[in-house]
């Protein structure tokens, strides 16, 4: 049932990015996570994006992260993130991108969850480019909670430098979760984009994401 559901998921949400303007990107996700102790939490994400209506590959990161549990669900960690992607002229740059994370859960009764991610990150481009700060914070709701199925939906906003406040950015999402057995798991979401461009101005960019992840 969950890898039809999953297909019929993925040949829709297919259809319908052919349906939408020039700057529809796709964004899959790969996680691989294990749980090192009892209160400790290993992971590794690999990410691959492409725009221009998916046609055109301009992005990848990889990213290990560690998460130590405070308490119940909520846990304190590091990431380690590096990222490539294609400037104007078509060459690829690298970022290294630390960073710290916090991230905790609320249980809503048994079919609903209140969730939130910070992150705090320090970005080191290169070829003498502008090194800075950037400061995310996520604010999640799972408003239908299965055992092979949930249904969330989430904001993100970004603030791309911590020393002037400046927010510019935000991500919308809504997406289903579920599972192909107990270790595996995949998600499909449509997230909304906004990049601000200017005083007043905002370009939105529409995202479809694929995940698929393991525990190990």
């Amino acid at each position: 049932m969950n890898k039809k559901l999953f297909l019929c998921t993925v040949l829709l949400l297919g259809s319908f990015s052919l349906l939408f303007p020039k700057d529809t990107q796709l964004w899959n996700t790969v996680t691989f996570a294990t749980a090192a102790s009892k209160n400790i939490r290993a992971q590794y994400a690999n990410e691959l994006r492409y725009r221009e209506n998916i046609g055109n590959f301009f992005y990848y990161h990889i990213e290990p992260l560690f998460l130590h549990r405070l308490f119940d669900e909520h846990f304190l960690g590091a990431q380690y993130r590096i990222a490539f992607s294609k400037d104007s002229l078509a060459n690829w740059q690298r970022e290294i991108r630390p960073g710290l994370v916090m991230t905790n859960k609320f249980s809503v009764g048994s079919a609903h969850d209140f969730y939130t991610r910070f992150k705090l990150v320090y970005k080191f481009k290169d070829r003498g480019r502008e090194n800075h700060e950037l400061f995310r914070a996520l604010l999640g709701f799972t408003f239908l909670k299965k055992k092979w199925v949930n249904i969330y939906m989430a904001n993100e906003f970004f603030w791309n430098d911590t020393n002037t406040h400046t927010y510019d950015q935000n991500r919308l999402s809504v997406g289903i979760k579920g599972k192909f057995s107990k270790e595996v798991g995949w998600g499909i979401y449509y997230l909304h984009k906004e990049d601000k461009a200017g005083p007043g101005d905002w370009r939105g960019t529409h995202v479809f994401g694929l995940q698929l992840s393991a525990n190990i």
